[in-house]
């Protein structure tokens, strides 16, 4: 959780990610107020960083989810249009060097998607 600063008047002036002289106030990440802070204020840019999370995470969800229907199956890899498939081919590129190195438990899973589909 950041520590702020506070002006004069009590509104956040700075956002630290440690306590330091004058801010010694420890608020959380998902306090409205911050959040103001953070985007200037700005509703429409607070709006759309919300909306690429969210798209973020179905992009996540749609990527588990083609891999789900592989291996169940459904359809082959090689069924899906070729924009489609280099894409994924990419993301799972990304996706398998960040799991390799921080989590070993879902590395095993994407080897095991892997193997499959070379068999």
């Amino acid at each position: 959780m950041p520590y702020v600063k506070r002006d004069g008047d009590g509104r956040i002036a700075a956002v630290y990610q440690a306590a330091t002289e004058g801010a010694e106030e420890l608020i959380a990440a998902d306090d409205e107020e911050l959040k103001q802070f953070l985007t200037g204020g700005d509703q429409e840019a607070s709006a759309k960083r919300e909306f690429m999370e969210s798209d973020l995470g179905l992009a996540r969800v749609l990527g588990d989810l083609i891999d789900l229907l592989i291996e169940k199956g459904v359809f082959m890899f090689t069924d899906l249009p070729g924009a489609a498939q280099q894409k994924l081919l990419e993301r799972r590129g990304l996706a398998q060097g960040i799991l390799l190195r921080g989590n070993p438990v879902h590395a095993g899973r994407r080897r095991r998607l892997l193997s499959r589909r070379r068999q």
